[in-house]
């Protein structure tokens, strides 16, 4: 937070508060993208979503791998039938049509050997491996995920910059 700062300043569709408009609950019926950063190519994925209901799912690196994608109500499973796999890397997984505020849990992804990968959910709709815990990868000079600490002019992270004025 920001000490003395405005507070929680965006109404939500459900008239709850909230700082970043992207911490609102999803509205009924809502997109959900499942995001996904893994080392490891992923064959297979499992998961349960606690807070909404489930009414579709589609899209993604899933349908782009040729997965079979299959949801019911609080269920959603991908795999390829043709052994392909969805590569390493980082990007929405699938997408999902929900009614409520969704979140992942009980997540199982596996690789090609049929082998668990290590995995976590971050923030209620990523999956990241463990030992990717940054999903975008952003690191700023003090090594904080997406932090916003820069260099000066002076090579310190995050420092004052220059501070003598030089006669030329």
């Amino acid at each position: 937070g920001v000490c003395d700062g405005p507070g929680a300043d965006i109404e939500c569709w459900d008239g709850s508060y909230e700082c970043d408009a992207s911490d609102c609950p999803n509205q009924p019926g809502d997109s959900v993208d499942v995001s996904y950063n893994t080392s490891t190519d992923i064959a297979g994925f499992q998961f349960n979503i606690e807070g909404a209901t489930v009414n579709s799912a589609s899209g993604g690196a899933a349908e782009a791998a040729g997965f079979m994608i299959s949801a019911n109500e609080t269920t959603v499973i991908g795999f390829s039938l043709t052994g392909s796999t969805i590569p390493a890397g980082s990007g929405v997984l699938v997408v999902l049509d929900v009614s409520g505020d969704a979140c992942l849990e009980d997540v199982i992804l596996s690789d090609s050997s049929g082998e668990a990968i290590d995995a976590a959910v971050e923030d209620c709709t990523s999956i990241v491996e463990a030992g990717a815990d940054c999903p975008s990868g952003n690191y700023d000079c003090a090594d904080v995920c997406d932090g916003d600490a820069e260099e000066d002019e002076c090579g310190v992270c995050d420092g004052p910059g220059a501070d003598i004025e030089c006669w030329d």
